[in-house]
């Protein structure tokens, strides 16, 4: 479920594409932050009523569901309950209309997007139309973007490279350094682990005279700690005080201390902020109350925003403030809520307070809804009141289109 674990940002094996309104999250190191003043959040009782999930969500599904099914020794992509056949990778991706995948062919991994072989390739990303993956090319990794052979890619982690719409950075070694390439123009000397690419812009880390320096569209931004998250205009990273404390920033502005920050529709809110067991939150760089311990993570989009706190040692959600009550796997988008909460035996789906019945590891985007339930004591995928059929019992892992 992408809500408990989320790390979508900082770029060491895999791709992340970040663009306007995307979230984008940083999970910096073990560091201590300094405690905020104490802002009070009222809470706001809320017993759900019991409702089906036909009645709450009727409408015409707008996005498209992909997930795993295994089957025997296989693995097979099922989109839209339809069966797409096996898979090799551990998840399909998809955007939009397209869907994407690796499948072992004759001993070689082949991508297999909207139903046709492209040919060798392995770890597909989609990013709206544009697809990259790598292809081994003479012993090679490269990286294929929309056909098109954008290079070796390379570094002392393996893979690091960065889409976002049409522009692609990649690291690969000059000599005994890491340089990036962003479209194939070098930009010099960069870190590997820390590519990120936006609307038309690019963020790296790259050492100067031994101090670790945040690079923006190659200018150079002074001293940094990472980066996360990137914008055609702006830049959210971060830095350590004197006392090693982490301090987030946007572009020059400063946000406040924590442990990870979620940045979209143009909000930020930075968790994990304060220290020893006492954890606090900042919204666009606002003490909004106390969360739960550290690391815990914090999310916004369009202007809402959500994350957890303990009381009287059980979790509860926050949203834009108020205290829903026991819960887990929130979710959040521009106009509902979700999250799962624990009723006797089962986990039931909590739909913007209402109570749509039994369910686990709920997910939204815009107004679509999907979850697990058990039909039958076999896991199965539900979207927007429709059972989708049957999914993987370790790595169900259903994804929307974006």
């Amino acid at each position: 479920m992408k809500n408990e674990n989320i790390v979508k940002v900082v770029i060491i094996v895999v791709v992340v594409a970040i663009t306007g309104g995307v979230v984008g999250f940083m999970f910096a190191k073990n560091t201590q932050t300094p405690a905020p003043q104490v802002a009070q959040v009222q809470p706001v009782a809320q017993s759900p009523q019991t409702q089906p999930v036909e009645q709450v969500q009727n409408q015409k599904k707008s996005l498209h569901v992909v997930f795993n099914k295994q089957v025997g020794a296989t693995t097979r992509v099922i989109y839209d309950g339809k069966d797409l056949g096996e898979e090799s990778d551990a998840y399909p991706v998809i955007s939009g209309e397209h869907v994407a995948f690796a499948r072992e062919i004759n001993g070689k991994d082949h991508i297999i997007y909207d139903g046709k072989d492209l040919g060798e390739g392995f770890q597909p990303t989609l990013d709206g139309d544009n697809l990259t993956f790598i292809r081994d090319v003479s012993g090679k990794p490269h990286i294929i973007h929309n056909g098109n052979d954008f290079g070796e890619v390379g570094g002392t982690q393996a893979y690091a490279y960065s889409v976002s719409g049409d522009n692609v950075a990649v690291v690969r070694k000059v000599g005994d350094k890491n340089h990036l390439f962003f479209n194939n123009k070098d930009l010099g000397e960069a870190w590997d682990g820390t590519v990120i690419t936006g609307e038309n812009s690019v963020a790296f880390m790259r050492s100067i005279n031994g101090k670790d320096h945040v690079m923006f569209n190659n200018q150079d931004m002074g001293e940094g700690f990472a980066v996360s998250a990137v914008f055609d205009k702006d830049i959210y990273y971060s830095k350590q005080d004197v006392n090693g404390y982490e301090i987030f920033y946007k572009n020059q502005e400063r946000l406040g201390s924590g442990n990870a920050i979620s940045v979209a529709d143009g909000h930020s809110i930075v968790s994990g902020s304060g220290m020893s067991d006492i954890f606090h939150v900042l919204f666009d760089g606002k003490d909004i109350g106390e969360q739960s311990s550290a690391p815990s993570n914090a999310w916004t989009t369009g202007g809402h925003y959500a994350f957890y706190r303990k009381v009287d040692g059980k979790r509860h959600v926050i949203y834009d403030g108020n205290d829903l009550g026991e819960g887990d796997n929130i979710s959040i988008s521009a106009n509902h809520y979700v999250f799962a909460r624990q009723l006797g035996q089962d986990w039931h789906v909590i739909y913007d307070g209402k109570d749509i019945g039994i369910g686990s590891y709920p997910d939204i985007s815009g107004d679509d809804l999907v979850f697990q339930r058990n039909v039958g004591g076999i896991k199965h995928v539900f979207h927007n009141g429709q059972d989708l059929g049957e999914c993987s019992a370790d790595n169900c892992n259903p994804d929307f289109s974006k």
